[in-house]
């Protein structure tokens, strides 16, 4: 790969992570149990269908976990770390795999609910309250995967036009 394309690279995947920590840490209204629902998620899905998986795992995880340190909920941030890692992961795969963004977006959404039922489980040492996390994900992802399909064609367009992706 040329330095050129590198640097455009390594500067887009930085963009993505700045973009998911700051959409998430001000889009955010409380959920009544201990977080709080975002739309980082769509942007997430957004680069899903601009980079690699491996880029949007980076974009998904970091953007998210710095989220979390930064906005109270440091004690989430491993965990944001690897459920958004892989929600970003398989958003992306499956979209280069399926070129059906609605479709990964919403199989990658349900990997975050079950990551975070795991996730509030642990934290909350209940099933119950990791099931109870469950409402407020299902808004955040639905939420999230309108949100970037309706965005995603004009930005990609926008992107290539721009960038020659």
């Amino acid at each position: 790969m040329s330095t050129q394309k590198e640097t455009h690279r390594i500067v887009l995947v930085a963009l993505g992570i700045a973009l998911v920590a700051i959409t998430t840490l001000l889009i955010r209204i409380p959920n009544g149990l201990q977080g709080y629902v975002n739309v980082g998620d769509a942007v997430i899905f957004i680069f899903a269908a601009l980079v690699d998986p491996i880029d949007t795992l980076l974009i998904g995880g970091i953007g998210s976990a710095i989220a979390d340190v930064a906005g109270g909920y440091a004690y989430y941030a491993i965990f944001t770390l690897i459920i958004k890692g892989i929600e970003g992961y398989v958003a992306s795969r499956l979209y280069k795999q399926w070129n059906k963004g609605w479709f990964a977006f919403i199989i990658a959404a349900l990997c975050m609910i079950g990551g975070y039922i795991i996730a509030d489980s642990i934290v909350n040492q209940s099933i119950w309250l990791g099931l109870a996390s469950v409402a407020g994900n299902l808004v955040q992802g639905g939420a999230s995967v309108i949100i970037a399909i309706a965005l995603e064609p004009a930005i990609k367009r926008a992107a290539i036009k721009r960038f020659s992706f």
